[in-house]
Parts: structure tokens; C-alpha cells; sequence
């Protein structure tokens, strides 16, 4: 059966990210071979040291703003579809694949540390913006996104406490920015700098260093191909979903904390 319109204007951007995506897996397995060429070691069959995650990631980033050659607008919304529905679509696919013994069991152990997460990162949060100046619905939009689960986060909580527009925009552009620099940097440092003896460790982690589901994915499954390591990825996923159930508490909190402060001033 031949395309709808609207699912043919998706063609051009789907295509598009699809190249991009295995133009950059492409390019970490050029790139990793080389790296250990270059040291004398051999690389297997199917692995490298630098994983195409990143490598895609920022190959778009680089593509999107070069100055040279703007993007032609029949790929927006292939683009937008990848970036929203498929996306969501491959974080329900990484879902699928732990069981629900695995949830259980690891959600209920990672409780203890994702709630010591969340209390001190909503409270030092809102303290350091509140001493650099900032409004306390700015650092409440801020240390939402950044305790419980970024973006998604933010646009729940700036509709309860009344923020603006610019606001939003700039809890937002502040969290996806510290948060794509932690899922590209995090997984090496994590394996080569942080005293972890155990995947289980690192996984916990990822899942609580970094804000958005999104990016807590990329970390897991690039530190997952680069030190082949699936129990890293599985607590990393479960640890996030975890954070992400204590939204529903938190937006009262910072809800009664922003009246406060409107009150007192």
C-alpha cells in the first residue's frame, strides 16, 4: 500500500537519522580499530574500544549546526519522529528485555540510594539557586530535572508553580546540556577513575548521575558495548525507572516550597 502523506514527509529525516546512526557506529569501529592498532593489540571480531553511541550522537550534533549547509526542511519531521517516538520506542525495547524478577529485586534495592539521591539534590539544588540568585521556581525546575528525570520532570512541575515560558527554556537547555556531557563521559569514567568493583555499582551510578531516561540509556548501553557488560546496563535502567516513580511525590513538595517563598516575600 503506498504512504500516507503524513507518514511519506517522515521518509526523508527517518532516513537521514538512520545514516547518521550507522555512519557514526560505523566510524567508532574504524576509529577503535585504529586506537588499538596503534598499540599493538588486536581487536576481536565485532568489538571496539569506542562505542557508536556517542560517535552518532555527535556526529549529529556536528551535522545540525555546521554553519555551512543548513538542514533542508523536509527532514524536521523525520527528525522530530525519531527523536520522540523512536526513541521511546527503543527505551520500552531495553525494557522489555529485563524481567520482572530483575525489576523487583534490583528497584527495591536501588530504593535506599535513589531516595538519598533525590532529598539532597532537590535540597542543594534549591540552596545553590537561591544563592546565586536565582528564583525558586527557576531552582525548582532545575533541581527537578536534575534529581528525578530531566526534561520530563520540569515540563510536569513548571505548570504547578506557575514558571515562564523563558524559565522552562532555561531549567531545560541547562539540564539536557549537563546531562548529554554526563552520558558521554560518564561510562569511561566510571570504568577507568571511579572506584567501582562491581557492574552493579556502576550501573546505580549512571542511573542516578544522569538526568533524563534518554541519556541514562545512551550511558548504559555505550558502557555496555564498550566493556561488555549487560549487568551494568540492566541496573542503570532499573535504577532510573526507580527515580522516575518519585516524581508523582515530588511535585508537591517543590509545589508547597514555592507557595512558601511567594508568601514570605
Amino acid at each position: 500500500a503506498p504512504l500516507g502523506g503524513g507518514a511519506a514527509a517522515l521518509v526523508p529525516g527517518v532516513m537521514a537519522a538512520g545514516t547518521v546512526m550507522l555512519t557514526g557506529f560505523e566510524l567508532a569501529d574504524v576509529m577503535g580499530h585504529a586506537l588499538l592498532e596503534s598499540q599493538g593489540l588486536v581487536a576481536k571480531a565485532g568489538s571496539s574500544p569506542i562505542s557508536g553511541v556517542p560517535v552518532a550522537i555527535l556526529l549529529g550534533l556536528a551535522l545540525k549546526n555546521q554553519p555551512l549547509l543548513a538542514l533542508p526542511a523536509s527532514l524536521a519531521p523525520g527528525l522530530a519522529f525519531c527523536t520522540k517516538k523512536v526513541l521511546q520506542a527503543g527505551i520500552i525495547c531495553v525494557g522489555a528485555k529485563l524481567s520482572v524478577y530483575d525489576v523487583a529485586s534490583t528497584g527495591s534495592a536501588c530504593v535506599p540510594a535513589v531516595v538519598t539521591a533525590i532529598g539532597s539534590g532537590l535540597v542543594f539544588t534549591t540552596w545553590a539557586a537561591s544563592r546565586m540568585g536565582l528564583s525558586m521556581r527557576m531552582g525548582s525546575l532545575i533541581a527537578a530535572g536534575t534529581s528525578i528525570c530531566g526534561v520530563t520532570a520540569i515540563t510536569a512541575i513548571a505548570p504547578a508553580i506557575a514558571a515562564t515560558q523563558a524559565e522552562t527554556a532555561v531549567a531545560v537547555a541547562t539540564v539536557v546540556a549537563f546531562g548529554t556531557s554526563s552520558m558521554l563521559t560518564y561510562p569511561v569514567l566510571a570504568h577507568n577513575y571511579l572506584p567501582f568493583e562491581f557492574s552493579e555499582q556502576v550501573g546505580l551510578f549512571l542511573g542516578i548521575a544522569i538526568h533524563d531516561t534518554a541519556q541514562v540509556m545512551g550511558a548504559g548501553m555505550t558502557y555496555n558495548e564498550m566493556y561488555d557488560d549487560e549487568v551494568a546496563l540492566q541496573w542503570a535502567s532499573i535504577t532510573k525507572l526507580t527515580r522516575n516513580l518519585f516524581l508523582a511525590a515530588a511535585i508537591p513538595v517543590l509545589v508547597y516550597r514555592n507557595a512558601i517563598a511567594e508568601v514570605a516575600a
